[in-house]
């Protein structure tokens, strides 16, 4: 199974993408990375994702 997993970290500079393929091998669970890429958020992206952090609504996280 081929899965994309997605995480912003605290610094907040960016969307980091990883797709892994998971699969079972006698018996045991086996992860490839297959690739990864770091999105970059642009400055006036970083900055509201940080005033949200510090304080935003549960609307503003979702908006984000």
């Amino acid at each position: 199974m081929n899965v994309i997993g997605l995480m912003s970290g605290t610094s907040a500079d960016g969307v980091d993408a990883a797709l892994v393929d998971i699969r079972q091998d006698a018996g045991r669970i086996a992860l490839h990375l297959l690739a990864f890429e770091t999105f970059r958020y642009p400055p006036t992206v970083r900055e509201r994702v940080l005033a949200v952090a510090s304080g935003g609504s549960t609307e503003d996280v979702c908006h984000l």
